[in-house]
């Protein structure tokens, strides 16, 4: 699936301010339950550099802060109303002086290579312009040793329980979105962008590719869900 970089940005930012309550309902709250379990799988260890790609809201960023409070964790998005979302978020949550909002594009990060002990993505790799690119890209920003996660839905499976839930992203979520106050093409192209990603199997190769050592994943919700892990 070919990305524009120009009209995700916009589709993203306009849907900002209902993009946490959409995402929750939609997945029955399932989200947060995901993102939970991939941080403590990760046991990010004290004082670590964390680096949150694609942040949104913050809701991957704000979990790793929670989970190790001596941690610096630094949240990356090139949408300012989804960083004015997330920062709202931190404050709430007291957690100002721990977690750094950037606005910056994935191929443009104003950070050396090799200063983070973990760099993480949810749900964004499927949304870069090159996500090949992007899992270099993450390669590069770890330290020796450092883990990458990757947090991200995979095409349904030619399956019944495949078939049905390809149904439900073309058809039941862009509804509901629209209904629950959402943008009705926003979550198309989200339909669209699950149903064109790569496989599985693609992601693990392209890891390996990059450099990264140990690479394995774990599949959620029969396979439609998967957690990408790698080391540097």
């Amino acid at each position: 699936m070919s990305v524009d970089t120009r009209v995700v940005r916009q589709l993203f930012s306009r849907i900002a301010p209902y993009y946490d309550f959409l995402n929750h309902v939609l997945s029955l709250n399932s989200d947060r339950g995901w993102r939970k379990k991939v941080v403590n799988t990760v046991e990010a260890a004290e004082d670590s550099k964390i680096l949150d790609l694609c942040t949104g809201t913050g809701e991957f960023a704000i979990e790793f802060a929670r989970t190790c409070r001596a941690c610096r964790v630094y949240g990356v998005d090139f949408s300012r109303e989804m960083l004015k979302r997330a920062g709202e978020k931190i404050k709430k949550a007291g957690l100002e002086g721990q977690i750094n909002l950037v606005e910056s594009d994935v191929f443009a990060l104003p950070f050396r290579p090799g200063s983070f002990d973990i760099v993480s993505i949810g749900f964004g790799l499927r949304n870069l312009v090159d996500y090949p690119a992007g899992i270099s890209v993450m390669a590069q920003m770890l330290k020796k040793g450092g883990k990458i996660v990757i947090l991200e839905f995979s095409p349904p499976a030619d399956t019944v329980f495949g078939g049905l839930h390809l149904f439900y992203l073309k058809n039941i979520l862009p509804l509901v979105a629209g209904i629950c106050g959402g943008s009705c093409e926003a979550y198309r192209y989200l339909s669209v962008s699950i149903s064109g990603f790569a496989s599985p199997r693609q992601v693990l190769d392209q890891m390996k590719f990059s450099g990264l050592i140990n690479v394995r994943h774990l599949s959620m919700r029969c396979g439609l869900v998967n957690v990408y892990y790698g080391e540097k």
